[in-house]
């Protein structure tokens, strides 16, 4: 049985000024995050459209080479369908409402993750 270890959080483009980092860059109103656990790196970004996030699209790579992750599952806490990443490791899911506590769950094969998405700080002033 696969056990799911919380991914630390390396990177949110909400809590920083630049947005340039990992595999992909979200201009403004997006958001980008990069989590790590054991043998796993998520790179995601959150695609918003106004006040409410649609979607979630992001990369599945191992740590030690930059490998992407094919078949990888990928799920969001109370959103359906999952998603299985392709043969680049690459996914996108529907997404919980801008403002709720959004959870990323990965499984791939013996490793597994789940990403906790921080809410957003009031960036108005930027």
């Amino acid at each position: 049985m696969t056990v799911a270890r919380a991914g630390r959080l390396l990177f949110d483009s909400a809590q920083t000024l630049s947005t340039q980092v990992g595999t992909r860059s979200a201009p403004a109103p997006e958001r980008t995050l990069v989590f790590r656990s054991g043998g796993l790196v998520v790179d995601l970004v959150l695609h918003a459209s106004g006040r409410r996030f649609d979607y979630l699209q992001g990369q599945i790579v191992r740590h030690r080479d930059s490998e992407p992750v094919s078949g990888a599952r990928v799920r969001v806490d109370g959103v359906e369908p999952e998603a299985t990443t392709d043969e680049h490791g690459q996914f996108a899911v529907g997404a919980r409402a801008r403002g709720d506590q959004q959870v990323l769950r990965v499984a791939a094969g013996a490793d597994a993750i789940v990403c906790t998405i921080p809410p957003e700080r009031d960036t108005s002033l930027r």
